[in-house]
């Protein structure tokens, strides 16, 4: 079914290839500019695996393949980019072939917060974002006799949706008709992987943090458990880990319990250029409709635990805002900011307030859980360069639950501002039955970095992993 793209990496990983139509296409754009784009315009990547080259010219050393439906940012072609120079994009020749342009890809980026950016063809860039009804509707218009075009839009249709039975059905169908064998088994390989949804082995145990947002879903490695112990690290951008390959399968967890798995899309070859912190990953199970957030994944299995489902009922609710608004009392905040944070705390309630989250955690193997709330308020940036009005709190509230069913705020909770941070997941990665509370930390010039707390001989504890 495809052909392979030669890389640096192994191609054995790659779940769907590169197609020849593909590969041409970077290559043999006769009119690449026809559509005008502009800068900082959004683009999306329109065919199945599109190479993604160092430099400005065809011949250039391939830094990625990035799948169909990738989020980016028009940045210019060699022209733009040399008449106006800029540190995304490199390389730049105006004497050059204007047959490659530069994007940068939203969600992915390098050391010291700068964008990942490349060099692909103009000619597989779209401003409307791929849809799979799109892709089975140009599949269905297209005459039966157009083998190698109904085959385009069914390859498309199913690096897109590999999940889908209609995307899976015609691009089948189209390959039995054109008697390719490999490409059937390939492709049924491929099929096979999603839907098996078994992670990886690896003899590092690591974890990951996953968004969804604008853009896509992405992956990116935060820590590893050794002997027991979660331990950060920092993954360098030159360095090809497993999970800047395509086809790298992580099981998905949100509040401690498992909701499916993930595959990694893209790869990346680090010796070319840079890789980023991320990558870009589909989620496979539940396949669709999860709404947009924030979890943890790994690559291991956690053992099966007991713990509850359920959210936090309004008189745990009222317990955990009751501690916050006894926590700002006690404060040293500023009376201006005492009032505006309280005012944010009693919108809670009322569904108003979009920073804050609330959520149980479990706190022992004999089922006691805790309350987890934290609320948060402006920025570290917005506070650093503003006029000094600004309001910059972040306030994590653990509430344990004692032996009597009632509820105690933990030591070590309150403010979590100073280094920028906020609650975004929690797991149990030790085995021991008490979760560990994972952090997403904002640093100044677009920096950030992740942190855990962990309760440790009856008070949380904080590490803080290295800025990114």
């Amino acid at each position: 079914m495809f052909e392979r793209l030669k890389m640096n990496l192994n191609p054995k990983r790659l779940l769907f290839s590169v197609s020849a139509a593909t590969v041409i296409a970077t290559v043999a754009s006769q009119n690449s500019f026809a559509k005008e784009f502009k800068r900082d315009e959004i683009v999306y990547v329109a065919g199945s695996i599109v190479a993604v080259r160092s430099g400005p010219f065809v011949d250039a050393p391939i830094a990625a393949l990035l799948p169909i439906g990738t989020h980016a940012t028009y940045i210019g072609n060699p022209f733009e980019v040399d008449s106006s120079p800029n540190k995304k994009c490199k390389r730049a020749d105006e004497k050059g072939p204007n047959k490659l342009s530069c994007i940068c890809v939203t969600g992915l980026s390098v050391a010291l917060a700068g964008n990942w950016c490349g060099w692909i063809a103009t000619d597989l860039l779209v401003r409307q974002e791929p849809t799979l009804a799109d892709l089975i509707a140009q599949f269905d218009k297209t005459p039966r006799a157009d083998l190698p075009t109904r085959r385009k839009w069914a390859e498309r249709a199913a690096a897109l949706d590999p999940l889908s039975v209609q995307s899976r059905d015609r691009l089948l169908g189209t390959l039995e008709k054109m008697n390719d064998t490999k490409a059937i088994e390939t492709a049924k390989r491929t099929f096979a992987a999603y839907l098996s949804n078994q992670p990886s082995s690896s003899v590092a145990k690591l974890i990951f943090y996953s968004s969804s947002h604008i853009g896509g879903k992405f992956l990116e490695p935060i820590a590893e458990v050794k002997d027991g112990q979660v331990v950060f690290r920092d993954f360098g951008p030159s360095v090809g880990y497993e999970y800047r390959d395509r086809g790298r399968s992580y099981y998905l967890y949100s509040e401690g319990k498992n909701i499916g798995s993930v595959v990694t899309e893209a790869k990346f070859d680090c010796h070319v250029e840079q890789c980023p912190q991320q990558t870009l990953v589909r989620q496979v199970m539940p396949p669709r409709g999860t709404e947009p957030g924030f979890w943890l994944a790994t690559n291991f299995a956690l053992p099966s635990a007991v713990r509850t489902t359920r959210k936090p009922t309004a008189q745990e609710k009222a317990a955990l805002l009751k501690m916050a608004n006894a926590w700002v009392d006690a404060s040293e905040m500023r009376p201006n900011d005492k009032q505006e944070f309280r005012r944010h705390l009693k919108q809670t309630d009322k569904g108003e307030y979009k920073g804050v989250s609330m959520t149980i955690g479990s706190l022992g193997t004999d089922g006691r859980i805790m309350l987890i709330g934290n609320w948060f308020l402006g920025s570290m940036g917005d506070q650093h360069y503003g006029t000094g009005d600004e309001v910059n709190e972040s306030l994590l509230i653990i509430a344990e639950q004692q032996k009597d069913g009632t509820f105690r705020q933990a030591k070590g909770s309150g403010s979590i501002a100073e280094h920028g941070c906020t609650y975004f997941d929690v797991l149990d990665l030790d085995g021991d039955g008490v979760d560990e509370l994972f952090l997403a930390c904002e640093q100044l010039e677009g920096q950030y970095s992740y942190a855990l707390t962990k309760r440790v001989k009856n008070e949380w504890q904080f590490t803080y992993g290295p800025g990114r």
